[in-house]
């Protein structure tokens, strides 16, 4: 679950405790677990609190003992959330990303975007609030209220995962280009960029020559600042836009906004927060969200899309589990999970195939059980086995 993968990406990156003489009640791994799990229900810190403490399973599978109160994790958001750590966790998104072959150490496209998030707390009636009084123009039946400054994030998307490389947050509304140059270096710090899409709010002759001089990106922009005119515009980078602009490759920039309907759909669009400091951390959680969601949605994946095979998946699963089982009953583990499935089909196939095996005794030796004594003898027996599935791959 969701949950877990947040508990496994803090152990990797975070210490237990804040500080050597902590309470030692929860750990900063089970505490930002928590805090995912209320960010990816859309849940406030009274409603999450009641969930863990209905529901038992969800505190086994971090090894809670007793869940924590709605106002331990009010403060373990404003401790964890904080730029140091965030940054250290998200890093650690991006690397079991990686390692889940799920994002590449080259980015071939990037989709930069920003989007701005509502900032309230009270429901929508009392923002349409009825008032005394007759629906006159000087005394209108309904009032409707706006708001001046809202949460604002711009992200850095890989299109091809959907993953966040790098987020800002800022106060909307304001232009795009606030604190660009800190979002551009995050994402480039943690990843090679090739190519980045930007929308026309980017548009300007410095940012081309920023990102394709300065940082070795090819930037994609549409060049409609300015007054509508049949003239080129000025600048070399504005006028290459001009004359052959790359609309089937530009037309991926929709990848961000589809990013961002993914946070607000699945968490919501509206941040339960009042000082800008408390906003960010909450969009900060968001993003952290998204990527934990992304990597435990790639995990299983399906049957079809799947890129191991069935002997590479269980041998996963059986190297993994040396440490809770026995070698014997690893070696039991190989003998229900291949001999049913390898044994009869190599019989078959080798009355029906003109592939020989070079002797009789290598053909025995390879389809008689595995001996796994030790984990080194268990890899090699699984190697075996996975050759035998090859070679009957060939067959086929």
């Amino acid at each position: 679950m969701v949950m877990v993968a947040a508990y496994a990406v803090a152990k990797a990156s975070l210490p237990a405790y804040a500080h050597r003489f902590s309470p030692k009640k929860f750990t900063q791994h089970q505490l930002f677990a928590c805090l995912v799990l209320k960010s990816m229900l859309d849940l406030d810190y009274r409603s999450v609190a009641a969930l863990l403490q209905d529901c038992g399973d969800l505190c086994r599978s971090i090894d809670l003992d007793r869940p924590p109160h709605f106002t331990t994790l009010q403060k373990a958001a404003d401790r964890l959330l904080r730029q140091p750590f965030a940054r250290r966790l998200h890093d650690e998104t991006i690397h079991l990303a990686e390692r889940r072959r799920i994002l590449k150490r080259t980015i071939r496209l990037a989709a930069i975007d920003s989007s701005g998030f509502e900032a309230r707390h009270t429901s929508r009636y009392f923002i349409r609030r009825r008032e005394r009084g007759e629906k006159t123009r000087t005394n209108p039946l309904y009032q409707t209220t706006t708001y001046r400054r809202f949460p604002k994030a711009s992200i850095v998307v890989d299109a091809d995962s959907h993953l966040i490389l790098a987020w800002t947050v800022t106060q909307g509304p304001s232009s795009d280009l606030v604190r660009f140059a800190d979002l551009i270096h995050e994402a480039c710090r943690r990843r090679t960029l090739r190519a980045a899409v930007l929308d026309a709010g980017y548009d300007a002759e410095w940012m081309h020559r920023y990102l394709r001089l300065d940082l070795g990106v090819r930037s994609i922009i549409p060049p409609k600042i300015g007054r509508p005119t049949t003239r080129a515009p000025t600048g070399h980078f504005r006028a290459l836009m001009h004359h052959s602009f790359p609309t089937a490759l530009y037309g991926q920039r929709w990848q961000a906004e589809t990013v961002f309907s993914m946070i607000k759909r699945r968490q919501g669009d509206a941040v339960n927060a009042i000082h800008r400091h408390a906003q960010a951390r909450a969009l900060t959680l968001k993003v952290l969200t998204h990527n934990i969601m992304i990597i435990k949605r790639h995990r299983g994946g399906f049957l079809q899309s799947s890129q191991y095979s069935f002997c590479e998946s269980v041998s996963r699963d059986l190297t993994s589990s040396t440490n809770r089982c026995s070698s014997a009953a690893c070696a039991s583990a190989i003998d229900s999970n291949f001999a049913s499935r390898s044994a009869s089909g190599m019989s078959a196939s080798m009355r029906s195939s003109p592939l020989n095996f070079k002797s009789a005794s290598q053909s025995s030796a390879i389809l008689e059980k595995p001996q796994a004594s030790s984990c080194c003898s268990l890899n090699a027996s699984m190697r075996a086995w996975c050759s035998v599935k090859r070679c009957l791959a060939r067959i086929a």
